[in-house]
């Protein structure tokens, strides 16, 4: 399926960042393998490096969760409609 850059919620300086990336799949276990996956953490190191991170690495673990069709984090899936899932990938600068 697809990934893409939520630049709104997305934070990076010259040391650090969050890069938000969001999910097509509507099925929870398929996006959040996706979202875990080699090709969200790649994605996510290119636009670190692209917003002025240089070398950009993983810093960390990626949370996923599941997000409303407004983009709002949903706290209760049982109780609330899913559109989509989010992964918030931490990013920092090559330390030496």
């Amino acid at each position: 399926m697809t990934l893409k850059v939520i630049k709104k919620a997305s934070e990076v300086d010259t040391e650090k960042g969050t890069i938000v990336v969001e999910s097509d799949h509507t099925d929870g276990v398929h996006a959040y393998a996706e979202l875990r996956g080699a090709d969200a953490r790649r994605l996510a190191i290119k636009v670190a490096a692209a917003d002025g991170l240089p070398d950009p690495r993983i810093n960390g673990s990626v949370s996923s969760y599941p997000v409303d069709a407004k983009g709002k984090e949903i706290t209760d899936p049982s109780k609330q409609s899913v559109a989509k899932f989010r992964a918030d990938i931490p990013v920092i600068r090559k330390l030496f």
